[in-house]
């Protein structure tokens, strides 16, 4: 398995999200980085953020 390195936060991607997503395939490389929420210091996928804020209604 792959150890990931947390690089930051992007923030809202927006309106600006292909160019966002163009700058880091140039920064770090083309499936080289990947976006996840961190829950309590767990990688979550965005499947996994989804189930979440879901659960939290119910």
């Amino acid at each position: 398995m792959t150890d990931w390195q947390k690089i930051g936060r992007p923030g809202a991607i927006g309106s600006r999200k292909n160019e966002v997503l163009a700058n880091f395939d140039k920064i770090y490389g083309k499936d080289k980085w990947r976006l996840i929420w961190d829950v309590k210091g767990q990688p979550v996928s965005v499947q996994g953020a989804l189930t979440l804020y879901e659960d939290a209604y119910f």
